[in-house]
């Protein structure tokens, strides 16, 4: 991005984002609390991504806990929606397309949702490549398959190993719907085939898409997981090493990626998930009192200086690590 004239200055955000942080202990119970930091608030940044993620959880599942408690006869399934993979320079043009046939299919009067959180995906297929030979176009978990299966053979050598990113996106819903009990009876039950169809005739395609539906079984844990996969990253930030990362978020500018209907938008506001995705702050954010700690990250060490008063402690490492030693000099 920095060597990119139109993306220097998002480039400058994303080097300085969270090169200071404050944090405060309490006394009471050794529990930590950020204050304030620096944070960019790019798209293309994956701190601040896993910040919006977090903040989006924090949100949203408590509220979905007290709307399964309110209707505990309901149910849900998660469907994803998928098109052909298309070119980063056709993803928007294929994203409004995507979001026209979502409405489409989601105002059918047999639609079964009383009420949905619908969430855009990216990915990235990557050209791999082991020993010289072509092994195909894969996304992350095939190219993992491809290689616990190399492993498992006995042949596997990182360094014969490579991955090339192509121009190619692939953009999909994951989509937790509400439904009733009577959904799955005989006359109201859709198959898969059915949810393909459908989702063929919004979309106005020439082909059958790949299209998944399941059904959340329990209440909890598994409702859990699947928010978790609503919820998650826009584009993975194992995605985002190439020169065509900065114009795939660009294309992203000023679209809903996060939607919300029915008795779901009843208990988790609109306006609240734009918020965060927007500006990365929920408008609850409040100040701790306690022991303060300052964190300072040196680009020229590549180390953190945490300091607790007049005592400076100098660690290296990632998030994790300096949460520890954090933890470790304050006792």
């Amino acid at each position: 991005m920095a060597r990119l004239p139109v993306e220097r200055k998002r480039a400058f955000k994303q080097f300085n984002c969270a090169l200071y942080l404050q944090y405060v202990i309490e006394p009471e119970t050794w529990h930590m609390f950020l204050n304030s930091a620096g944070f960019c608030n790019q798209r293309s940044c994956s701190v601040c991504q896993m910040r919006r993620c977090v903040k989006l959880r924090l949100k949203i599942f408590p509220a979905l806990r007290r709307l399964i408690a309110d209707y505990p006869d309901k149910h849900f399934l998660l469907l994803t929606l998928t098109v052909k993979n298309c070119n980063q320079s056709d993803l928007r043009r294929t994203l409004c397309s995507m979001q026209s046939g979502w409405h489409r299919l989601s105002q059918r009067s047999d639609f079964p949702a009383i009420g949905y959180l619908n969430s855009m995906e990216l990915t990235r297929p990557r050209d791999c490549f082991y020993a010289g030979f072509y092994l195909g176009r894969f996304g992350s978990k095939l190219i993992e398959r491809w290689k616990d299966l190399l492993k498992k053979q006995g042949v596997w050598e990182s360094r014969l190993w490579s991955e090339r990113f192509t121009e190619e996106v692939h953009p999909h819903f994951h989509v937790l719907m509400m439904v009733d009990a009577s959904y799955f009876e005989d006359s109201s039950y859709i198959d898969h085939l059915d949810w393909v169809t459908r989702w063929r005739l919004a979309m106005n395609l020439d082909y059958s898409p790949v299209v998944d539906i399941r059904r959340v079984y329990g209440r909890d844990e598994n409702t859990d997981k699947s928010l978790f996969e609503v919820t998650k990253y826009v584009v993975k930030t194992t995605d985002m090493r190439d020169k065509f990362a900065p114009f795939i978020f660009r294309q992203l500018h000023g679209l809903k990626l996060i939607k919300l209907a029915g008795l779901v938008a009843d208990y988790v506001k609109q306006s609240d998930v734009d918020q965060i995705v927007e500006t990365g702050r929920s408008g609850q954010e409040v100040r701790q009192f306690g022991v303060p700690i300052d964190y300072f990250w040196s680009t020229d060490l590549s180390y953190g200086l945490a300091r607790i008063g007049d005592i400076s402690f100098l660690e290296s490492g990632s998030d994790d690590d300096e949460a520890e030693v954090t933890s470790e000099s304050t006792r």
